[in-house]
């Protein structure tokens, strides 16, 4: 499909995620308009840093790295008594491994025991046998790194979640939807609605080098007055309990 499009010499290129413009940035020098980047510099091949981007690609943080100290607040408030805490991530990308370390070093300094899962394929029996590692260590909840191979297989592993008594934690409401017991984090779909004003500075002549990658900005908002029940779309909050839902802006 790169390659189609570049053929096609189109303008600017929109990615949805690191995985998608490394390998746009490994084949041409069209400009690149990605969402969902490392707030922190964890990948070089996308950008030298946030003040000065260089290269051919700009875009927005999706602050996932950032918000794992909140999703392990959040689920200690729901689980007081957990101990022991999953770490899932795709194995295979530098971005979602930094992610994954990153959240594993939040688990501990919360004082939880952090256990490292890694997926290198979206297959249904893969899941099953690293929720069977966590939960032969005493883990009773698990926090899912998003990214293409792990929102692929949301249902499978909020089903298997399900049946092996173990909460899911994710980062955006499709995981909720899909079963898992919260999720908290950026709003993807704000994102690209944003990334559409890069594309046109982009087309009208400016260069990705000297657009800084946006972070998505937290907005403070009231607090839900039933948090059991309720989301908030930026950062996105959303729960699975049963009942009426309120929306709510949260921070």
């Amino acid at each position: 499909m790169i390659d189609d499009l570049v053929a096609r010499q189109v303008d600017v290129l929109l990615s949805p995620g690191p995985a998608a413009a490394r390998a746009i940035v490994r084949k041409t020098n069209i400009p690149v308009v990605a969402v969902a980047l490392p707030a922190v510099q964890s990948d070089p091949e996308l950008f030298q840093s946030l003040a000065r981007p260089g290269g051919s690609l700009t875009g927005f943080a999706a602050f996932g790295e950032e918000m794992s100290a909140k999703r392990i607040e959040m689920i200690r408030e729901i689980l007081p008594s957990l101990k022991r805490i999953g770490v899932l991530n795709n194995t295979t990308d530098p971005t979602f491994s930094a992610w994954g370390a990153q959240t594993i070093e939040e688990a501990r300094r919360a004082g939880l025991e952090p256990v490292r899962l890694g997926l290198t394929s979206a297959a249904a029996a893969a899941v099953a046998e690293q929720f069977n590692v966590l939960a032969d260590a005493g883990g009773e909840a698990v926090i899912v790194i998003r990214d293409y191979m792990t929102a692929a297989m949301q249902d499978a592993i909020c089903r298997i979640g399900i049946d092996m008594k173990i909460a899911v934690i994710g980062q955006q409401r499709e995981f909720a939807h899909a079963g898992a017991l919260i999720s908290y984090g950026a709003d993807i779909g704000d994102l690209f609605r944003r990334a559409a004003g890069y594309v046109d500075l982009i087309l009208k002549g400016q260069k990705p080098a000297n657009a800084n990658p946006a972070s998505n900005q937290i907005r403070a908002g009231r607090q839900p007055q039933n948090c059991a029940h309720a989301w908030s779309d930026d950062p996105t909050h959303h729960s699975r309990a049963g009942g009426r839902r309120d929306r709510v802006k949260r921070c």
